[in-house]
């Protein structure tokens, strides 16, 4: 009984620190949306950088919930993870490097289209934990 209601806390705590990545990570996505078109390059860079990590931070908290509700081992979850912090470091350096060839305008444009796909995805997941707000 105890085990059941030690792994309903983390479960509970677990889904509470995805809900908090989700709602950080809308939050500067819908602000640097608001804000684009006013940004340098440099800051359009920054933020980039900044909207990958809060991306990779929300699916890590995910993979974690979702860890916790399955009967998968540390080992499984640790692959998981790793395969996700690689992911978005693959896909923050491709972003860099893809913005040396781009113009202002057409780098405003390639941060808006990741920044609305990062954004559906946050809202895809939002959605279906029910969460409120």
């Amino acid at each position: 009984m105890a085990a059941l209601a030690a792994h309903s806390s983390n479960a509970s705590s677990g889904l509470d620190s995805l809900e908090q990545s989700l709602l950080t990570a809308r939050n500067f996505y819908d602000s640097a949306l608001a804000q684009l078109d006013g940004y340098s390059r440099d800051q359009i860079l920054d933020g980039s950088r900044v909207a990958f990590e809060l991306n990779k931070l929300w699916e890590i908290n995910l993979a974690a919930y979702q860890g916790l509700n399955t009967n998968a081992t540390q080992s499984d979850n640790g692959d998981r993870i790793q395969k996700i912090v690689q992911k978005f470091e693959d896909a923050k350096a491709k972003f860099i490097d893809d913005s040396k060839t781009l113009d202002d305008d057409e780098l405003k444009a390639k941060a808006r289209e990741e920044l609305i796909k990062m954004n559906d995805a946050v809202d895809d997941i939002w959605d279906t934990y029910g969460f409120s707000g």
